[in-house]
């Protein structure tokens, strides 16, 4: 059996499995969705097509204000993508196209603070945007997002591959740096760009203990924290839940579907340096 042969009758039948497997959490979110209390907890849960109902979804918005929390994280998730891409691109564009005194060691330390876990910052960052009076805001969710290390990482690898004649070149006919990022990186870096978009937008929008944290008026939850206040300490119907964790999966399933050629495109642009 040749190679050809072999992935069309074993690994094409393989990977549809595995595919089939990974759906199933999504499946059984969107039935459980459907579904009302009494059917999911009966044991076991009763899932069928005469059990299927919208009432979950009217009686989350009836008891919540998910359409706020929706907005809230959706345009939280556009302007922090917006602010981390185009801040990671021109410091990916300095560190790897302008020389300096100290740009390796500068690069170094920044980039080292990967290394640092989240929650070890956690407490530091409350206290500082307290000190500012910044918490129970949107800005404390806006201002620690402006810098994204990997994605400067990422947008720095990327440029440095980039032809240095051009930007010599435009140089020489008297552009300016700001003209060389605008008119020549950017143009060049929108594969890239558009990779560290979606990750951002995702990374933001599935953010829940930062949000958590910094917020306390329901009025400026997002999506995630909102809907971990439906949960009573005793009894939590699951079935609204659901629900709401599905309408909370849509946006980042659509982002996905819709641009998954771009996601792969970006990824392997410039990753074979010349």
């Amino acid at each position: 059996m040749n190679i050809k042969r072999a992935h069309k009758y074993i690994g094409i039948p393989i990977l549809t499995l595995l595919a089939t497997l990974s759906l199933a959490p999504l499946l059984w979110l969107i039935v459980s969705a459907v579904t009302p209390q009494t059917f999911l907890l009966q044991i076991p849960p009763s899932l069928s097509l005469k059990t299927i109902s919208f009432e979950n979804f009217q009686k989350l918005f009836e008891i919540s204000t998910i359409p706020r929390w929706f907005f809230n994280s959706l345009y939280l998730s556009l302007i922090n993508s917006f602010n981390s891409v185009m801040i990671a691109t021109y410091g990916g564009f300095i560190f790897a196209k302008i020389n300096f005194k100290g740009k390796k060691l500068l690069f170094m330390i920044i980039l080292s603070s990967l290394m640092i876990p989240f929650h070890v910052t956690l407490i530091p960052s409350f206290l500082i945007l307290k000190s500012l009076k910044l918490t129970d805001t949107h800005l404390a969710l806006i201002l620690p997002a402006l810098v994204n290390v990997f994605g400067l990482f990422l947008m720095r690898q990327a440029i440095s591959t980039f032809p240095q004649e051009i930007l010599d070149q435009a140089r020489i006919d008297g552009a300016s740096e700001m003209d060389i990022f605008l008119k020549i990186i950017i143009p060049l870096a929108k594969s890239q760009m558009f990779v560290l978009a979606i990750l951002t937008f995702v990374a933001q929008w599935n953010s829940f203990l930062w949000p958590l944290i910094v917020l306390n008026r329901s009025k400026l939850f997002t999506i995630q924290v909102g809907l971990a206040t439906l949960q009573d300490q005793f009894l939590t119907d699951y079935g609204i839940l659901m629900a709401g964790a599905f309408i909370t999966s849509l946006p980042v399933i659509l982002v996905f579907f819709l641009f998954s050629r771009y996601l792969t495109k970006g990824i392997f642009a410039g990753a074979i340096k010349s």
